[in-house]
């Protein structure tokens, strides 16, 4: 997947984590977006977006 591509070039950043989560989402790995959504979440507590896509996710 490219987003792993990406996160082995910038692996602090949230954003890519945050974009990894929604990949994964969209083909329905839920699990593997939670993974990603709370690694977001590791690097920036508050990250509304990530946040945001965990509520969604454990409705």
């Amino acid at each position: 997947m490219n987003g792993q591509i990406i996160i082995s070039l910038y692996p602090d950043s949230e954003h890519y984590y945050w974009y990894l989560g929604n990949l994964y989402q969209e083909k329905g790995e839920l699990e593997s977006a939670k993974e990603n959504y709370n690694k977001a979440l590791s690097i920036n507590p508050d990250f509304g977006r990530a946040k945001d896509a965990l509520k969604k996710l454990n409705k």
